[in-house]
């Protein structure tokens, strides 16, 4: 294989987007909050408020409080209130990520992830909270910048500790406050009082016919004393009152409690807390305390089957829902409804935190991580086929779901070298799931580090399968030099370890490569690849591989070769129910259409394919669709809708930090100079303007209500664009080059322009461009 020196795009314009609103909702109200919840609202309201820190000790209610004053806020900016959860991070490294997720940022790969999340706040005026930072004080400097950088940002954090921050407003949380003791003399007022307010509305949660007799009130106010008036303490404490009164949970509590010292020691140190889980945990069957503490290997949420397969022993054990529901009841766990089709569950921070302790003292933690790891492993490799059907977009939006637990399993793939294997598995089976949500950068990181770490001990199939993804991630974020050093390993390994999947993504990634910046010799590579999806009935071959070869095929002037390609493509994505692949279809035959100047229909399959991308969120593929249509406008002789289009592509370009695709650049310059020369400077740039300021579902409206196409002028749009640039003086090679078509391809549209027109020569052809007014006068 000839060795490659190529070079990719880069964009070098900021992402301008808004911010989504997304705020954790809480099924009961906040009790005994409401000094705090005013002073904090009032504080944000003023403009000099850039940082505020609601620090406090674990299970004082911070998350709690910070989210209902965050929703509150909102509406006090423009932007909205956005929520990063930090909880599931195992490290400070992951938190430029977590932003960029919580405001849909796509992580193409093309430009540092945090230019991005600078770019899109540059301008925005949001709140944002940034909830359990305590684990990630690493992270701080970061937030320093996006301050620095990002004017109307306003960050309200949660932390045991502060951040030590020149921004930095510090709000200590106290606990709830307690009764004294004329108000636990009377049922009554012991009501209004905070702390015991919020444990008596708990207890009828699980208990609704708790009555407070005058003997039950002074056991309910030392309950909340001796648990130091934490919200969390208490709440795992109120779980109980459904088999024990009052006065029964106190004498239960009593004997840990009494190992307290001193008061002093008691409000410094809050082991009321702690004494509160040890005792929760100790009330828990032995069954129940060793699901409880492997549960905690899990970072953020976890499916009914995950929990199943890493923390039973049994496959068969028909108990799990039992236990899990034991858990929920007893508010040691939580259920998440972030999924339709299967529960999810998650433990608080502090409590997940205890669980991993109990695991560690158990000296279970490095084989639950271990299962954890090789669970997530798994589960990505078997769905690297079933990926491209029917399910493809549920499985997208699981594996979103499960992406904390999938960074956990990979750190811990990391820290033990010998299973290296199992973190490049998780990454890259199907590694198009990564780009398909955002995520393609992070996934290059990943497979960068995890090849570095590859010895002679680590599986070749697993190695193998690391490099042909990594040439695709590196590809798709246009570093093509990368791509092509690592297809040079990856086809030879693919070949070896005979794994028809790895060799078909080896074959795709050097046959792309190639095809973008050589022309038709990357074709017989991504043959050979559709002929081993088809041998193998490799899914994801059978729809990817039609599509490349079109483009091939399509470069090399073979139009009607191309159509059947796509259309085969097309025909594959319906027969298996597998919608990744119809948008690029539909844009495939959307733009052989506009070079046929049928443009009516080029504008139907453009249309249908940006519905497509709009439905999955594939971002980077409404840019390519986007771009389409404003040429199609274009050449229509619809330039307003043009400059509009282009404005929109642009825009996206810039949301994902990418590059226009060097085979675009031609077409994409004679269809800005058609909408500049016709609208004239001030009017293109303002329509361009309306289109840059569009959001991808705005553009998607400008489709539905398209004019009609009066008919198509005499020259096809490819014969236009080589007009325009016979116009510029260039030759039938120069032509070739910038179009990204063969050098004979090239001579036979200029031999058929000269014949349609009745010309001569090419200065006829300049003249009478300049006369359509294809290209500005000289």
């Amino acid at each position: 294989m000839a060795s490659l020196d190529l070079a990719g795009e880069r964009a070098e314009h900021p992402p301008r987007r808004g911010a989504p609103r997304r705020l954790l909702t809480h099924p009961t109200r906040l009790i005994g909050r409401a000094a705090e919840l005013a002073s904090l609202v009032e504080l944000l309201q003023h403009t000099e408020t850039r940082l505020i820190t609601i620090t406090g000790p674990g299970g004082c209610g911070k998350t709690r409080l910070a989210a209902e004053v965050a929703s509150l806020a909102a509406t006090h900016f423009a932007g909205g209130a956005v929520l990063v959860e930090l909880a599931p991070l195992r490290d400070a490294s992951r938190f430029t990520s977590a932003i960029a997720d919580a405001l849909d940022i796509q992580d193409v790969g093309a430009r540092p992830l945090l230019d991005s999340v600078l770019s899109t706040l540059a301008t925005l005026d949001l709140l944002m909270v940034l909830d359990n930072f305590e684990h990630i004080l690493a992270a701080a400097p970061i937030v320093a910048t996006l301050l620095e950088t990002c004017p109307r940002l306003t960050v309200l954090a949660t932390s045991r500790e502060p951040l030590h921050l020149r921004w930095e407003q510090r709000f200590p949380l106290a606990p709830l406050a307690l009764a004294s003791a004329d108000e636990a003399a009377d049922p009554r007022r012991l009501e209004r009082v905070p702390a015991c307010s919020l444990f008596l509305e708990r207890a009828r949660a699980v208990n609704p016919t708790l009555v407070i007799s005058p003997s039950d009130a002074p056991a309910i106010a030392e309950i909340c004393a001796r648990l130091d008036g934490l919200p969390l303490a208490m709440e795992l404490a109120a779980a109980r009152t459904n088999i024990l009164s009052p006065r029964a949970l106190l004498s239960r509590l009593q004997p840990r409690l009494d190992l307290r010292s001193t008061e002093v020691d008691r409000v410094a140190r809050h082991r009321g807390l702690r004494e509160t889980l040890d005792w929760s945990y100790e009330l828990l069957s032995r069954e129940d305390q060793l699901l409880f503490r492997r549960i905690g290997v899990f970072a953020g949420s976890a499916s009914l089957e995950a929990i199943a397969a890493v923390c039973l022993d049994s496959a068969d054990d028909n108990r799990i829902l039992d236990q899990l529901g034991t858990l929920v009841d007893k508010a040691l766990l939580q259920m998440r409804d972030s999924d339709p089709t299967e529960p999810r569950f998650e433990m608080l921070e502090i409590i997940r935190e205890y669980a991993w302790e109990q695991l560690e003292s158990s000296a279970e933690l490095a084989e639950m991580r271990r299962r954890h790891a090789q669970h997530y492993s798994e589960k990505m490799r078997r769905l690297d086929d079933d990926f491209w059907g029917p399910r493809m977009l549920a499985l997208a939006d699981e594996l979103e779901r499960d992406l904390p637990n999938l960074r956990a399993a990979l750190i811990w793939s990391l820290e033990s070298d010998a299973d290296i294997a199992i973190g490049l598995n998780i990454v890259s089976y199907p590694c198009v799931v990564w780009d398909f949500r955002g995520h393609l950068g992070e996934a290059r990181d990943w497979l960068d580090r995890l090849l570095s770490r590859v010895t002679e001990a680590t599986p070749r199939p697993a190695v193998a399968r690391g490099l042909a993804a990594a040439a695709y991630n590196a590809l798709m974020c246009g570093d093509a030099n990368a791509c092509a050093r690592l297809v040079q390993d990856a086809v030879p390994l693919a070949r070896s370890v005979r794994d028809p999947g790895t060799l078909w993504l080896a074959l795709a990634a050097l046959g792309h490569v190639l095809r973008h910046h050589e022309g038709a010799p990357g074709e017989p590579y991504l043959r050979e690849g559709y002929a081993v999806a088809k041998v193998a009935g490799y899914r994801a071959g059978l729809v990817g591989s039609p599509f490349l070869i079109a483009d091939c095929r399509r470069a090399a002037g073979d139009l009607d070769g191309a159509r059947q390609l796509f259309e085969e493509c097309l025909e594959t994505c319906r027969r298996l129910r597998a919608p990744y692949g119809e948008p690029w279809a539909e844009r495939g035959l959307g733009h052989l259409d506009w070079m046929a100047g049928a443009y009516a229909q080029a504008e139907a399959h453009l249309t249908h394919a940006l519905r497509l991308d709009l439905d999955m969120r594939f971002a980077r593929s409404m840019a390519d669709v986007l771009e389409g249509l404003g040429w199609n406008a274009a050449s229509a002789g619809q330039v307003d809708r043009a400059a509009r289009f282009l404005g929109a592509a642009q825009r996206a370009r810039e949301s994902l930090g990418i590059g226009i695709q060097p085979a675009h650049v031609a077409p994409h310059q004679v269809a800005i100079e058609t909408c500049r020369t016709r609208l004239g400077a001030a009017a293109f740039a303002a329509l361009f303007e309306v289109g840059h300021a569009a959001s991808p579902e705005q553009a998607f409206e400008w489709t539905e209500h398209a004019p009609a196409v009066e008919g198509s002028p005499r020259l096809t749009a490819r014969e236009l664009e080589v007009v325009r640039l016979l116009a510029q003086d260039y030759s039938n090679r120069e032509i070739a080059r910038a179009l990204v078509i063969a050098e004979r391809t090239a001579e036979t549209h200029v031999t058929n322009i000269l014949n349609k027109l009745n010309f001569t020569s090419r200065v006829q052809v300049r003249e009478w461009a300049v006369a359509q007014k294809l290209v500005p006068a000289p």
